[in-house]
């Protein structure tokens, strides 16, 4: 009799043993959440958010390309993105177009990248005029400079293509580039400390 009453202690001490367990994995599921594929790639400095197309994000590469005419170059489908200054503060910023190590590093083509004077690129702002220019011409590749209000924001479109006047020595040749804010509250004057 004793043995069954130990069998039966065992086999309850078991069911709920068991049911902690079931308890503790739905629990744990239903606490776990990950979102994937949202709308919009997020980069914030201080008060400046950079908002950036998913479907591009701020990745920019070129491969398999050909030399194009400004006209040409400036149908392309473009890198949208958005800055938007979220503080209670005017703030200074500036848009940089870089060269993505990480990209270049992955892809192997370190030895096959083109150089900033093989490439143009046309920055659309706020729907206003655009104008084609070398990425070299940009100096430290600074494609846009400029204060935004508290609460105020800029739209952009940027299109990037070789330069018609590039010969075949841009076959097998890649570009991958990133886009990068730089940004400080006004009264600060320093890029690299904010002070």
């Amino acid at each position: 009799m004793k043995k069954k009453q130990d069998a039966n202690k065992k086999g309850i001490i078991l069911t709920i043993v068991i049911a902690l367990i079931v308890v503790i994995g739905v629990t744990y599921a239903l606490f776990q959440y990950q979102k994937l594929g949202t709308k919009k790639n997020t980069i914030t400095t201080g008060t400046l958010v950079l908002t950036l197309d998913e479907s591009k994000g701020n990745a920019i590469t070129i491969s398999n390309a050909v030399p194009m005419s400004d006209r040409q170059g400036e149908e392309l489908d473009s890198y949208h993105f958005i800055l938007e200054n979220t503080g209670t503060l005017p703030a200074k910023y500036r848009i940089r177009l870089e060269e993505d190590q990480e990209a270049i590093t992955e892809d192997g083509c370190g030895a096959k990248k083109m150089t900033d004077t093989q490439l143009k690129y046309s920055l659309m702002k706020n729907e206003g005029k655009s104008t084609p220019l070398l990425l070299s011409t940009s100096a430290q590749h600074i494609i846009d400079t400029g204060t935004l209000a508290p609460g105020a924001k800029n739209t952009y479109d940027l299109r990037i293509w070789i330069d018609s006047t590039v010969g075949i020595e841009v076959n097998g040749k890649h570009f991958h580039g990133k886009i990068y804010i730089d940004g400080i509250v006004d009264g600060h004057t320093d890029w690299t400390t904010g002070k």
